[in-house]
């Protein structure tokens, strides 16, 4: 059955390689159709033998994209792009076969992954992002031409095609932090006292004490030259947020740094005391930081007033269990049924993710699309872990991309 599977995987992806190359060179879209319809087929039959879900759930997407050009009789000339990356994907999955019939152990198979993963980058992350996902592209002028009005199967229509378009998206970022995780994981499987040393928590939190730091000058840089006097409070507030965040995360991260750099401690799994202390500042600080920027961009935006109360409440929750995993933990509860850290992690995403999206509904357009991605990248490393010791440095490279588009879309009213 594998054989078989892959057989019409590999025609698949041939039928989209040749459409891309008729695209491309030749400016003709004239076997889009034929290849969309082989990928519809494949993707139903797929879905009754592939026992992988989230394959499934690729192929519901696949089905969501196709359903929605053949449906609303989408003009290549409008989403000719849009078709053509998503063909473009499919050349990725070319090595994806071939890694089934080499040698794991042989230098084939090394170049085939690489190639993989290059690949995969380019076609399924960058580029769909640039041509289909990003503010502006042609994904949301095919949208507003053929679902703009208000008509339930617009509605519908309009639904699914977003649904499917981003559930895709998410899938390959999701997909990408498992090959980053898995070359990660070879790249530092070899011996030497430079990787040891890098890939470590050691330099994980002199990484970390520093890296929020950059949030500050983002934030005045996007901020100087605002004028509007209405808008100041919301900005400033954001800004100053900002600040208390980049203090409490030095403080945190640097008390554990030297805790690893005095040799006192070699596994940090639960705090001390002191530690306990930086940690609960730091939290606090993330909270504050993601009310400010809910406030700021929901006054700024004139949204829903009663989202703030939402928040203020979901935080102020999440704020009382923290407290009490705390002491719970000072009272000698050293085997909890989740992690310290991870349970911790865990009570403070909650309102935060509920903001993240009440600051997209708030902001109700496409300035927002950039800061929801950062948001899911930073899901994602936090999900899969895909830089061990250095994971959560990744995740602070998150925040700060996350914050810089925050900052965009405050500018975006005009403020």
């Amino acid at each position: 059955m594998l054989h078989l599977q892959n057989a019409a995987l590999m025609a698949v992806c041939m039928a989209s390689t040749i459409s891309c190359f008729y695209y491309d060179y030749m400016n003709s879209t004239e076997t889009f159709n034929a290849t969309q319809v082989a990928i519809a087929l494949f993707s139903i039959a797929d879905l009754y033998y592939n026992k992988s879900y989230e394959l499934k759930i690729h192929h519901v997407f696949t089905l969501g994209i196709v359903g929605y050009n053949f449906y609303f009789g989408v003009d290549y000339a409008d989403s000719g792009i849009i078709v053509a990356s998503c063909f473009r994907t499919e050349m990725s999955t070319i090595f994806l076969i071939l890694k089934d019939y080499l040698d794991k152990r042989g230098t084939a198979y090394l170049v085939n992954s690489l190639l993989f993963f290059a690949l995969f980058l380019k076609f399924r992350i960058f580029d769909l992002y640039q041509n289909v996902i990003c503010p502006g592209s042609a994904l949301y002028l095919v949208s507003d031409k053929y679902t703009g009005s208000d008509e339930i199967s617009h509605c519908i229509g309009r639904t699914v095609y977003y649904v499917s378009t981003y559930g895709l998206y998410s899938l390959n970022i999701y997909w990408f932090a498992i090959l980053s995780k898995i070359l990660y994981k070879t790249l530092f499987a070899m011996k030497s006292r430079l990787l040891e040393s890098i890939n470590s928590e050691k330099m994980c939190q002199w990484l970390c004490s520093y890296t929020l730091w950059f949030n500050v000058p983002i934030c005045i840089w996007n901020y100087m030259d605002t004028v509007a006097a209405p808008s100041r409070p919301y900005l400033g507030g954001h800004l100053m947020a900002s600040i208390i965040l980049a203090v409490s995360s030095y403080k945190y991260h640097n008390y554990v740094y030297q805790q690893y750099h005095e040799g006192k401690i070699t596994e940090y799994p639960y705090p001390d005391m002191p530690g306990l202390s930086h940690l609960l500042s730091d939290k606090l600080a993330i909270h504050l930081q993601s009310v400010a920027t809910l406030v700021c961009i929901n006054r700024l935006y004139n949204a829903s007033p009663y989202m703030l109360a939402v928040s203020l409440i979901a935080h102020l929750t999440s704020i009382n269990s923290a407290v009490n995993h705390m002491l719970d933990f000072l009272q000698d509860d050293k085997n909890p049924r989740m992690g310290f850290f991870e349970k911790t992690q865990l009570i403070t995403i909650i309102p935060v993710g509920l903001d993240i999206g009440m600051i997209v509904l708030s902001a109700n357009s496409q300035s927002a699309i950039p800061f929801m991605w950062a948001s899911i990248w930073m899901a994602v490393i936090v999900h899969v872990q895909p830089f061990y010791k250095l994971n959560h440095f990744a995740l602070h490279l998150a925040i700060i991309a996350q914050t810089y588009y925050a900052c965009t879309i405050a500018l975006r009213t005009g403020a």
